[in-house]
C-alpha cells in the first residue's frame, strides 16, 4: 500500500478551504477539493495548475443527496485518510425578523450536509492505511453553554446540531478505525469574518492542522479552537 495519503476537502473555493487545501498540498497529500462551482473557483483552479498533479478539483453542493452520491461515484474506491467537512453558510437573524425556511435551509447545508459527507465516504476512510480522520468545521456558536448573547437562530441551531452529529459520529465509526473531531477555527478573516476579525486564515488552519495530527480515539468527539484549547458544549 501506498505511502501517499488522500484528502477531501468539502468547500474548497476560498477561506478556510481554500488554506486547508494549500497546508494539505504543502504535505504532499493527494488532494479532492470540492465547491459549488469549479469554474468560478479562480484561486483552487490556480492551486490545481500548480500542484503537479496532486490536486483533484470536483463539483459538490451538499445540500442535496445527489451530489453527494455523485461526488462519491467520482471518487470510487480510492481510500481517504482525512475528510474535511469545511462547506457551510452563515445566518444572522433574531426572532422577530426570521425566515424559517431559511433557518430549514442552513440547518440542511451546515448540519445535515455533514451527515451527507460523512455517510457517502465511511467506506472510503474504512480504507486509511491508519486511523480515518474526520475535521467538521465548526463555531463556538453552536456552544450552548457559550450563548450570552441570543440571536443568530439560524447559525447558531446548525452548528449545535453539527456538533452533536459528530459527537455521535465518533461513538458509530470509532469500531471502524476512524475518529472525529469538532473544530472551531475562531474569529478569521475571511468574507463571513470581516476585516476585523483577530486572526488570519493561515494561522487558523495551522492551528487547526496542529489538533488534527493529536486527534485519535481517546480524543474523538470532542470539540476545540484552534487554539488548541477544548471548548465547552
Amino acid at each position: 500500500m501506498s505511502d501517499t495519503q488522500n484528502a477531501l476537502i468539502i468547500g474548497a473555493n476560498r477561506g478556510l478551504g481554500l488554506e486547508w487545501t494549500r497546508q494539505w498540498l504543502g504535505r504532499d497529500v493527494n488532494v479532492f477539493a470540492t465547491a459549488r462551482n469549479p469554474d468560478d473557483a479562480r484561486e483552487l483552479q490556480q492551486l490545481k495548475q500548480h500542484a503537479n498533479g496532486i490536486l483533484k478539483v470536483h463539483k459538490v453542493d451538499i445540500s442535496t443527496d445527489e451530489s453527494v452520491k455523485t461526488l462519491a461515484a467520482e471518487i470510487g474506491d480510492q481510500p481517504l485518510d482525512v475528510l474535511i467537512h469545511n462547506a457551510g453558510v452563515g445566518g444572522g437573524a433574531g426572532l422577530e425578523s426570521l425566515d424559517t425556511e431559511e433557518v430549514l435551509e442552513v440547518i440542511n447545508i451546515n448540519s445535515v450536509g455533514a451527515l451527507r459527507t460523512v455517510r457517502a465516504f465511511r467506506r472510503n476512510l474504512k480504507k486509511s492505511s491508519g486511523r480515518g480522520k474526520i475535521a467538521l468545521i465548526t463555531s463556538l456558536m453552536g456552544s450552548i453553554d457559550d450563548n450570552r448573547s441570543g440571536g443568530s437562530y439560524a447559525y447558531r441551531m446548525s452548528k449545535a446540531a453539527m456538533n452533536m452529529a459528530g459527537r455521535s459520529m465518533a461513538v458509530d465509526l470509532g469500531s471502524d478505525d476512524i475518529d472525529v473531531v469538532i473544530l472551531h477555527p475562531g474569529w478569521v478573516k475571511t468574507d463571513m469574518g470581516g476585516p476585523h476579525a483577530r486572526i488570519t486564515v493561515e494561522e487558523s488552519i495551522t492551528g487547526m492542522m496542529q489538533v488534527l495530527d493529536k486527534l485519535d480515539a481517546e480524543m474523538s468527539g470532542t470539540f476545540w479552537h484552534s487554539n488548541g484549547k477544548q471548548l465547552p458544549w
